[in-house]
């Protein structure tokens, strides 16, 4: 398997233990979370009010740049140091992943959306755009979580 290949996640892995397939949901999971959160990164403005919410955002996009990162460059690992880069992985992240996450909901939560009279079209759009983006990370960190 290839990291540029997300179809081929068959667990080919001369043991049968799953690990491809391990690495192969985790590489769909963290590609899916960069895409949400690219979507949304664009729509929180300073003019709406939610700079911190906009920090968290960018915040956890630099992360699963970084996670897509390590990825690539343990891509061409055997099977069985792919299991234990994934499990490493899982180690490292899982929890930072889900205390950003956090941060992330309570400032969206705390943004003053109506003082600054953000337009309901925009605040509709951030708002799909986060549900999607923080469902993707909890999908993440549940893979993650699946790995331990």
């Amino acid at each position: 398997m290839s990291y540029d290949d997300p179809d081929d996640i068959d667990d080919d892995s001369p043991d049968g233990d799953g690990a491809d397939d391990r690495f192969g949901s985790v590489v769909e999971a963290v590609r899916t979370l960069s895409k949400r959160l690219a979507t949304l990164n664009p729509l929180v403005q300073p003019e709406d009010a939610c700079n911190d919410f906009a920090e968290q955002v960018h915040s956890l996009l630099q992360f699963a740049e970084a996670l897509e990162e390590r990825l690539g460059d343990s891509a061409d690992l055997d099977f069985a140091k792919q299991d234990e880069f994934i499990h490493e992985l899982a180690e490292e992240t899982g929890e930072q992943l889900a205390a950003a996450l956090r941060e992330a909901g309570d400032a969206f939560q705390a943004t003053p959306w109506g003082k600054h009279q953000t337009p309901q079209a925009r605040i509709d759009a951030i708002t799909t755009a986060w549900d999607e983006a923080s469902d993707a990370a909890w999908a993440l960190h549940t893979t993650l979580t699946e790995v331990l």
